[in-house]
């Protein structure tokens, strides 16, 4: 969790809804990088979503119907 160390609370909070973080700070580091990436666009989340590594209570979170 260091690499997001710099990371103010409020800013977290205009980043990820409180449920967004309740999930994303119990991943790996490597969990959070992909969950990040497939934020940024619709590719990204459907590859994520469709990915079986993905973790599941990360992937209830995203919703590709936003990106339309």
């Amino acid at each position: 969790m260091e690499e997001y160390a710099d990371i103010l609370q409020e800013d977290w909070n205009t980043l990820l809804t409180s449920k967004e973080q309740e999930v994303f700070f119990n991943l790996s580091h490597e969990e959070q990088e992909a969950y990040l990436t497939a934020c940024q666009s619709y590719e990204a989340m459907k590859a994520y979503l469709d990915n079986p590594e993905s973790p599941p209570e990360a992937k209830r979170l995203l919703d590709l119907s936003s990106w339309k």
